[in-house]
């Protein structure tokens, strides 16, 4: 994959109302983190899972970037498409 690109990402839900879903510290820099996950050394990627083209990217940040089910959290996930276009990120539990 030669280029990955961030332009035109959203990033209006750094508090979504929706339940259940993970949400992004205030402070944390959505774009910025993407741009870590995509370019960092020690990041980990794999194929999108369920016959979706893409790929998914995984970073373990030192600090916390947000909340899932109420807990704090660390891992940024990144997921793109075939072209490297980024369809989606959110913070996660680290495995």
């Amino acid at each position: 994959m030669s280029h990955l690109t961030i332009t035109g990402f959203a990033t209006r839900s750094h508090h979504t109302p929706l339940p259940n879903k993970s949400k992004f510290k205030a402070g944390f820099y959505i774009k910025q983190g993407i741009d870590q996950t995509l370019k960092s050394p020690d990041m980990y990627m794999r194929e999108n899972t369920n016959g979706r083209d893409g790929f998914v990217f995984y970073k373990d940040f030192s600090n916390d970037i947000g909340k899932s089910n109420g807990k704090d959290v660390n891992r940024l996930r990144v997921a793109t498409d075939a072209s490297g276009n980024v369809l989606t990120a959110f913070p996660e539990k680290s495995k």
